[in-house]
């Protein structure tokens, strides 16, 4: 059996597009393939609230290390391949909405004019998930 075929330490990837897949066949870097594999786990792992913080914090460092000047920007853009789209793997793996959304952004931010922006806007998504899923906790303690 191939190592991609198998799992070590839990089930919480059995879904049609693995993450480690998408993200090698979308040449993305270590902090990007984080965020891709918190947000399609999140709802599945142990602590759900823990990976969308892990998914801010990885864009954040993203934001931080990355320092783009605007002509790095411009060759980044010309040379991002995207061979496996984003919302086909938000769809094959049942991602709601502003899942998908995260998963498209964390997959295309080089080729925004304003990638910060873009990267900033994101991780409001993500706050915007906590607070739902927080609601939801209040909720059902009520």
């Amino acid at each position: 059996m191939k190592p991609s075929e198998t799992m070590v330490g839990g089930r919480h990837y059995q879904v049609p597009i693995q993450p480690v897949h998408y993200i090698h066949e979308n040449l993305m870097n270590f902090m990007e393939g984080c965020v891709v594999k918190y947000m399609t786990r999140w709802r599945v792992k142990g602590s759900p609230l823990s990976d969308l913080k892990k998914s801010i914090h990885f864009i954040e460092l993203i934001i931080e290390l990355e320092g783009l000047k605007p002509n790095e920007i411009e060759e980044k853009r010309k040379n991002q391949v995207i061979a496996i789209d984003p919302a086909e793997y938000a769809h094959a793996n049942r991602l709601n909405f502003l899942e998908g959304t995260v998963i498209d952004r964390i997959t295309t931010w080089r080729t925004q004019e304003y990638p910060h922006a873009f990267l900033t806007e994101t991780k409001n998504l993500i706050s915007k998930l906590i607070t739902l899923e927080n609601l939801k906790d209040a909720e059902h303690d009520n």
